[in-house]
């Protein structure tokens, strides 16, 4: 019988999560005036541009997790190239005591201290058991860039002003519908929602602490609500973008004597 990957432990995690939202704009580079929302193909426009700017991240941060049976803290370093691939190393002061990495629709998790290798398909469940984030693989590579999960082909369906700024949303009140809430004059996103099929809240992301990064304008904290009542905490110390990165990264191949698990 195949042995489950264990839930991480705290001696088995790591420092960081990434996020990365900054100010919208044109391309013409002027900030987008919200107090009225603007156009939903310029607010369209600027999402695309914004993922753009930070295609790939990396970001050394704190983690916390408060979950329904466990609560830990952990520093982690999160590395993200485009909208596929994805590596959180669980840092200790030796160096990655935990590595996840996912790459073409499968997940790889290492665990150093059993030697074990474990292979699977990159689904919701496992993804949830090996990072604590129970969140679609697309949904997490965007938060942790500090981006509301707008795909180039997604649609915005309504946009209305509110005292909290400008709030936009994805298709209709059907399945897999996102929100995101941009503040007035610095368009920030300060806030993202994704709905399940019957219109309940599937997570709630806010993003916190924004300060001026490598020329970009981005938050260095995000709070995270979960379906399953876990509560996320993710805190950056530091945030690089637009980084070279290598297929190797995201390639996980320890040496002899490792056990191989697929699950």
């Amino acid at each position: 019988m195949n042995r489950q990957p264990p839930a991480i432990s705290c001696a088995v995690m790591f420092s960081v999560v990434a996020l990365t939202l900054g100010a919208c704009s044109t391309q013409g580079g002027n900030a987008l005036e919200l107090a009225h929302c603007t156009s939903q193909a310029d607010l369209q426009a600027a999402f695309v541009e914004r993922e753009q700017s930070v295609a790939t991240f990396r970001g050394q941060a704190r983690f916390e997790y408060e979950g329904p049976q466990a609560h830990r803290k952990l520093s982690w370093m999160v590395s993200v190239d485009g909208a596929a691939r994805l590596r959180i190393d669980v840092m200790t002061a030796f160096g990655p005591a935990w590595s996840v990495t996912v790459e073409g629709g499968r997940v790889a998790a290492w665990d150093r201290g059993e030697g074990v290798l474990y292979l699977g398909t990159a689904g919701r469940q496992s993804l949830a058991r090996m990072t604590d984030l129970d969140l679609p693989l697309n949904d997490m590579i965007y938060l942790l860039r500090g981006l509301p999960p707008a795909t180039a082909g997604d649609v915005l369906a309504r946009a209305w002003s509110s005292d909290d700024g400008c709030t936009v949303s994805s298709g209709s009140d059907g399945a897999d519908r996102w929100s995101a809430t941009l503040r007035a004059r610095a368009s920030d996103v300060v806030e993202a929602r994704r709905y399940g099929s019957s219109g309940e809240v599937s997570w709630r992301a806010q993003f916190k602490d924004w300060k001026k990064t490598d020329g970009a304008r981005l938050p260095h904290e995000l709070q995270l609500e979960l379906s399953d009542g876990g509560r996320i905490r993710l805190v950056y110390s530091r945030i690089w973008r637009n980084l070279d990165m290598g297929d190797e990264l995201f390639r996980l191949e320890p040496g002899p004597g490792v056990k191989i698990v697929e699950v």
